[in-house]
């Protein structure tokens, strides 16, 4: 468990699963629809991270990924709530991630982001390259890429 400021940072569990659904349902402009079995798959192998508001139990934010065999770590979802942004929570869940991918003797850490969102600048202010861009459903994609050492 990690402690923040104004959050702390742990694993999601399957009890978690009501409330990390609802919380990417409010990004669905952002992250499209992420189905509950995803979720559930994902909350079982132990790979979503989740913040919770220090003066409350609600999840205030979360990253959903997946470590694969060939050393690529993949970074599905990224989504923290509105009212609690800009207070160094998707910093923080990115950050157990990478630390969690070095544990795993994991490469690098892989995603795709929309061009039109803002998120691209905190991937790049993080320390993302975007690598590529590729054409999406609706409209085109960065590729970004984080090495790690």
């Amino acid at each position: 468990m990690i402690s923040g400021a104004n959050f702390t940072l742990r694993k999601g569990t399957l009890t978690d699963l009501d409330a990390i659904k609802a919380l990417v349902d409010q990004h669905k402009k952002e992250l499209g629809f992420v189905t509950r079995p995803a979720l559930h798959e994902s909350l079982e192998r132990a790979e979503i991270f989740v913040a919770i508001g220090m003066h409350s139990t609600h999840i205030t934010g979360i990253v959903h990924y997946r470590h694969r065999r060939d050393g690529q770590t993949t970074l599905y979802n990224l989504a923290v709530a509105v009212a609690s942004q800009k207070i160094g929570i998707g910093h923080a869940l990115v950050d157990s991630l990478y630390a969690e991918a070095i544990t795993k003797k994991q490469r690098l850490i892989l995603l795709k982001c929309p061009q039109v969102l803002p998120s691209n600048t905190f991937y790049k202010h993080y320390g993302f390259t975007c690598t590529a861009i590729e054409p999406g459903k609706k409209q085109p994609l960065n590729i970004w890429s984080l090495t790690i050492p």
